[in-house]
């Protein structure tokens, strides 16, 4: 299973992923890969070779990275196939679907939407309640901790 986070609509971004053996279903550690292997289909559009042709990154590892640029992240829909073109295959033909999202630049809807209307600030144990537009502070929590261990909160 991969895990890469976040994808983020046009910003190039790297991609790990493992091809198996048309054999066995086994990982590849070294899988040939060649020119038109790899197509993308941005926002639905015809098939292209990826402008960046996969690598496997270790060397011997199996892990084949896609490295895909801005310009092929630009959409809200972009597919990648892979089919091995020599005969007989060395590699099974697999597909991914990347549906990419706009970047968060406005944190008053970051507030509002994924943190409650909360920031949390560890190191100075403080934390500060917004109004529902996101940007008006309501309160503020200190949070402290006595020599006996008890933990009091001040409200401002």
């Amino acid at each position: 299973m991969n895990n890469i986070g976040q994808i983020e609509k046009n910003q190039a971004v790297t991609i790990p992923v493992v091809l198996r053996s048309t054999a066995d279903g086994s990982m590849l550690s070294n899988p040939t890969i060649a020119a038109g292997d790899f197509k993308v289909s941005i926002g639905g559009a015809a098939l292209a070779n990826l402008t960046n042709l996969p690598t496997v990154n270790p060397a011997a590892s199996g892990s084949v990275e896609l490295v895909l640029t801005a310009a092929e992240m630009n959409s809200d829909r972009v597919i990648i196939i892979w089919k091995d073109q020599t005969a007989p295959a060395e590699w099974e033909d697999d597909t991914l679907v990347i549906s990419p999202s706009e970047p968060i630049t406005d944190l008053a809807l970051l507030r509002k939407t994924l943190l409650n209307k909360r920031d949390i600030n560890a190191n100075t144990n403080t934390e500060i309640i917004y109004d529902d537009d996101g940007v008006t502070p309501l309160k503020t929590i200190t949070h402290s901790e006595d020599t006996a261990g008890i933990i009091t909160q001040s409200v401002a």
